[in-house]
């Protein structure tokens, strides 16, 4: 842009680069505060300058950990409702399709075939780990009525509750994580 002449030159023959270039200079200063923000709070959130890793990890993160140690790769595990974290940090394939429990109380009968479904596939082919939300999990079992408590009652045993997840292990599996 400047040339062999100058910007200062270049900038006041040709008004149209001096708009072009002062909008650009306005949204850089605009932006860069933020920026300066996020970059600052992502380099804390770091053990090591050089690591992408994260100090303290995300609760699906401190999930899927546990997971890999009970686990071994090709196991597969169930998360009962959201955290698609978990599958992707424990290294490890879903049981079957996705279900939670507000899927029926928002759609009501019309959503039952994918709590059934779900449900199905899980008792046809036990997941190692069963991952359910602690709400969820209480709500679950106070149920007398529910196919999915005493199924669970019957096949699991809790292991551990980390960061809001209650993680259960299949009763008549061996651990053998890596």
């Amino acid at each position: 842009v400047a040339g062999a002449r100058g910007l200062g030159r270049a900038l006041s023959e040709r008004p149209s680069l001096a708009v072009a270039a002062s909008a650009f200079a306005l949204s850089v200063g605009a932006l860069l505060p933020a920026s300066v923000t996020e970059l600052r709070h992502g380099w804390t959130q770091k053990p090591h300058w050089y690591s992408l890793d994260r100090a303290t990890p995300a609760p699906y993160e401190a999930q899927a950990e546990v997971i890999r140690k009970l686990t071994r790769p090709p196991d597969r595990i169930y998360v009962w409702g959201w955290s698609p974290g978990t599958y992707r940090y424990a290294y490890r394939r879903s049981a079957s399709r996705f279900a939670t429990l507000e899927k029926l109380s928002h759609a009501g009968r019309a959503a039952q075939f994918i709590y059934d479904g779900a449900l199905a596939d899980l008792r046809r082919r036990p997941p190692a780990v069963f991952v359910i939300s602690e709400g969820d999990f209480a709500g679950v079992v106070r149920d007398p009525a529910s196919a999915l408590a005493d199924w669970l009652r019957a096949e699991y045993s809790q292991h551990s509750a980390i960061q809001g997840m209650c993680i259960l292990v299949r009763r008549d599996y061996v651990l053998g994580g890596t």
